[in-house]
């Protein structure tokens, strides 16, 4: 038996297009060593091929963590943007009102003095 016709025939099947990444296999290729001898089971051995990082589990979850996270900074943008137009809409009412209840509060106050005094006025 011819040691380099085993090998160049191994690493054959080895490169082999019909396997794909991230595949475990159990199956058996079966290979004959030389052609002359007629062996019917054949060379098995079980290997596997590593996925590519992008072709696992953990790489999609994170990805789909990233979009979700995405998606709250853009809600959390979104009502703080809104959050700034409200008060935006909001100060030059709440100023006017302000200006209002300091003017009532004044005037009311100058006319409780106004009656205490005419009071104090009259007990004498």
């Amino acid at each position: 038996m011819d040691e380099t016709c085993w090998v160049s025939c191994l690493r054959e099947n080895l490169t082999s297009s019909s396997y794909g990444e991230g595949l475990e296999t159990g199956e058996e290729p079966q290979h004959r060593a030389n052609p002359l001898h007629d062996n019917e089971a054949g060379a098995s051995f079980d290997f596997s091929i590593a996925p590519k990082f992008y072709q696992t589990t953990w790489f999609w979850s994170l990805v789909v963590a990233s979009f979700l996270a995405s998606l709250v900074v853009l809600y959390q943008l979104r009502l703080r943007y809104l959050k700034h137009q409200f008060n935006v809409r909001l100060e030059p009412r709440v100023g006017e009102r302000t200006r209002i209840a300091r003017d009532l509060h004044d005037t009311l106050l100058q006319s409780f003095q106004a009656v205490i005094l005419k009071l104090s006025t009259v007990k004498y």
